[in-house]
């Protein structure tokens, strides 16, 4: 009778320790991660969404503007609704440019506390035969994401770094290897 008590309490507690084992597993290398990979996606979204920020059409959108003021042969109403037109695309182009500045460079401070985050992360760099970016590599993909903030004129030579770094192969073809 007390063998089958052993080995009852044996099972269960090989159990618990399989059970605590894996969720120590899940909770500090599975889930960092799994989050760190989710931010390099998003970051690929925000380098194509935001590659358009930053090309100087406001300058253009001035320019269009005085156009207008010369026209003499332009109807009042049709000259009001281009100045209009105008007057909102230069609008969003600079809500545009502040909300990029926000996102990457949020993206930026995220991706160096994600990657902090998993432990012993230079170990998994080796095992993972270069499917992860290294430390050093994390450090410029942000370095670059900062700098792409605070100047997104120079976006496609600064996407290509990032990609680069952070081995994103969609955002290479995107803007060449360069």
């Amino acid at each position: 009778m007390s063998n089958i008590f052993v080995t009852s309490g044996l099972t269960i507690l090989g159990g618990i320790i399989i059970f605590v084992g894996g969720q120590i597993l899940t909770k500090f290398i599975i889930e960092p991660f799994y989050e760190q990979s989710k931010l390099i996606g998003e970051i690929a979204n925000s380098l194509i969404y935001y590659a358009n920020v930053g090309a100087g059409v406001e300058p253009h959108y001035f320019q269009q503007l005085q156009n207008l003021s010369k026209q003499d042969n332009l109807e009042v109403t049709a000259r009001k609704l281009m100045v209009e037109r105008y007057e909102d695309l230069i609008r969003n182009e600079s809500k545009q440019l502040g909300e990029a500045t926000i996102v990457l460079r949020q993206q930026a401070s995220q991706l160096m506390g994600r990657t902090n985050a998993i432990p012993f992360y230079g170990l998994w760099v080796v095992l993972s035969f270069g499917f992860l970016p290294t430390r050093k590599y994390v450090i410029e993909a942000s370095q670059e994401l900062i700098g792409l903030s605070n100047d997104p004129s120079k976006s496609t030579d600064r996407a290509r770094k990032i990609a680069k770094y952070l081995r994103i192969k969609i955002i290479s073809e995107r803007f060449g290897k360069g």
